[in-house]
């Protein structure tokens, strides 16, 4: 049997979108973890695709501590790259 895979998304705005479309159909991967400065955005996501049972932050580095992600997808604007 295969493994899930428990997945957090960083940033939740538009390229996000398509790739949680496609995550949340795929059968090994698990969204549980929405991070955003814009907390509308996260709750948009976490209904939207993980029907609410995702841990929702606005902070990446607590997010990496408290969700126990095998996965960090990233979906920043190219300015947000640095830093």
């Amino acid at each position: 049997m295969s493994k899930t895979h428990r997945i957090g998304i960083l940033g939740c705005g538009g390229i996000a979108t398509s790739h949680a479309t496609n995550l949340s159909k795929h059968p090994q991967a698990e969204l549980v973890a929405f991070c955003d400065v814009d907390p509308k955005r996260t709750a948009h996501f976490n209904k939207e695709f993980a029907g609410d049972r995702a841990a929702e932050f606005s902070d990446h580095l607590v997010m990496f501590d408290k969700a126990k992600l095998d996965i960090v997808w990233i979906c920043l604007p190219p300015f947000a790259h640095d830093g």
